[in-house]
């Protein structure tokens, strides 16, 4: 009985961990403008132009992989059976959610302290605000990266190759996360090179939630 409400409750958790990011996407896409801009001054003005919106947005990318982590519990108890890598793919996926949380962590701290910060400082607090944008804009790219990796390339990897051959979750839930695996982990560790990789990313990570949602359902 203890494993049907473990097997519900990660169910749920996956669900809502897609719901939230589909949210925060939609947010960020028909709410804020020009974050994108090039350029840390840019940046950092758009911040604070958009700053309620995009700690909404950073809230709903915090709480999505708490709800990922409950839901990896739930499929390491739901797939056990089918081999040890089973645990390394939550373990993984544990680890690359802390880093993906740090980022989004990170860019609070830009909403709430650096871009005000910015806006409001003389000619050396801008300076120094910029610097410090820089800084963790590279640590947030490095975290996102890796955390992506873990997440995506890893553990959603693994945990798919398991689905394919377990009885409990239909086989075409595990082959839809391999080109996820592939999209959001792997391949988008060179978008930092070109736009052609950083569009592949996105789109890794639209069917990340939907992975999350039809894995959950199922």
């Amino acid at each position: 009985m203890g494993n049907v409400s473990l097997t519900k409750v990660s169910g749920v958790s996956g669900i809502l961990a897609g719901i939230l990011f589909a949210v925060a996407l939609l947010l960020f896409n028909f709410s804020v403008q020009d974050v994108d801009a090039t350029g840390s001054t840019s940046f950092l003005s758009a911040f604070n132009e958009n700053r309620i919106v995009l700690a909404s947005v950073m809230w709903l990318f915090i709480l999505g992989p708490i709800f990922i982590l409950v839901m990896a519990v739930g499929l390491y108890h739901a797939l056990r059976s089918e081999g040890n890598l089973v645990m390394l793919a939550g373990v993984l996926m544990a680890f690359g959610l802390l880093l993906v949380l740090a980022k989004s962590l990170l860019n609070l701290g830009m909403i709430y302290e650096l871009a005000p910060m910015y806006e409001a400082g003389d000619a050396a607090s801008k300076a120094a605000a910029v610097v410090v944008a820089e800084t963790f804009k590279t640590i947030g790219l490095f975290l996102d990266l890796v955390g992506g990796l873990l997440i995506s390339g890893l553990g959603v990897f693994i945990f798919s190759l398991a689905m394919i051959k377990s009885s409990n979750f239909a086989g075409w839930i595990g082959w839809l996360g391999i080109p996820v695996a592939l999209a959001g982990g792997w391949l988008n560790l060179a978008s930092p090179a070109t736009d052609v990789i950083v569009t592949i990313g996105i789109a890794g990570f639209y069917g990340f939630i939907v992975w999350l949602i039809v894995a959950g359902v199922s």
